[in-house]
């Protein structure tokens, strides 16, 4: 997670997934996930797609292929305050592209186009969508 400088950890065949926070070039171990079964892959949710109301800064899926099901985990930060948490929420990548795909082809590079996290969560909820321009 590029925002918040963690990193989340999960092996295939492994049962954990563990978070590290990367600070000052160095890694530290925040915690882990522990289950008694074991992942064939895991994917994870887009920031637009996190619940800020619980806390939530990470959502895994992990694929069980055992018990033949798709296993919802959601990564949240315990906080006792319920108002909105600016620091666990910076501005993210959003919609617009920062480069079109000839300037990708062209080998040019550029760091994502950002907004703030309520703005890109408000517009993924509103019933219209968004359009790419």
């Amino acid at each position: 997670d590029p925002d918040l400088n963690l990193m989340y950890i999960a092996g295939k065949g492994d049962a954990n997934i563990k978070f590290y926070e990367l600070a000052g070039g160095s890694v530290f171990y925040l915690n882990q996930y522990s289950s008694g079964d074991a992942q064939r892959g895991i994917g994870m949710m887009p920031k637009r797609g996190l619940d800020s109301t619980i806390n939530e800064v990470a959502r895994a899926y992990k694929l069980n292929v055992g018990k033949k099901l798709v296993n919802v985990i959601p990564l949240k930060v315990p906080r006792q305050s319920k108002t909105f948490a600016e620091d666990l929420y910076p501005d993210t990548a959003g919609y617009t592209p920062a480069l079109t795909a000839d300037q990708f082809i062209a080998g040019e590079n550029s760091a994502p186009a950002v907004l703030p996290f309520l703005e890109l969560q408000a517009a993924n909820s509103t019933s219209k969508g968004f359009s790419a321009s």
